[in-house]
């Protein structure tokens, strides 16, 4: 998903490669529409929790993951090709 927006940004407006996730994401929402920039924040911040080792937390369950693999891919089919 990083690497299709960093595509698309690339193509559309480089500077804003340099920016934070939570700004690349609201450019997401004025050219996708805030449905698909939802969706797209919603499953990136899954991810990045499931990436982060923290004791106290249960790790992903095979669901979950499944159910993350499917929003990614159905992500990426809103997302316009760069």
């Amino acid at each position: 998903m990083e690497d299709r927006l960093d595509s698309i940004l690339g193509a559309r407006h480089p500077v804003l490669l340099r920016c934070a996730a939570r700004t690349r994401i609201a450019w997401l929402a004025q050219h996708v529409g805030t449905a698909s920039a939802g969706r797209y924040a919603t499953t990136w911040h899954c991810l990045s929790l499931a990436c982060h080792y923290h004791r106290s937390v249960l790790p992903p369950t095979r669901a979950e993951l499944r159910g993350w693999r499917d929003d990614v891919a159905a992500v990426l089919r809103e997302l316009p090709t760069p």
